[in-house]
């Protein structure tokens, strides 16, 4: 979905960049979980669990890649790279 206006693609990279983040904290959730299981049974349980997340941020990341390009559109050659630090996921 191509954004109209700047403030449109302004609000989906935002929008996705919580999300990623959100996906993160979870996963980050799910390690200590899966490092404190005292069982390999109880290990692969919480695994289980990690692939459905990994499969819901590799969605959302193709998604921010997308909304980003939307967003590149409408900025300056020069603002580009202000762009990526501020949104990218994994710079917090």
């Amino acid at each position: 979905m191509k954004a109209a206006t700047y403030e449109e693609a302004f609000g989906r990279v935002e929008d996705l960049t919580v999300r990623i983040r959100y996906l993160e904290d979870q996963m980050a959730e799910l390690m200590e979980r899966m490092l404190a299981q005292e069982s390999w049974w109880g290990a692969i349980k919480v695994l289980d669990q990690r692939e459905a997340v990994v499969r819901a941020q590799h969605v959302l990341l193709n998604e921010w890649n997308d909304a980003m390009n939307d967003l590149i559109g409408f900025l300056e050659p020069a603002d580009h790279e202000w762009a990526y630090r501020r949104f990218h996921p994994s710079m917090r």
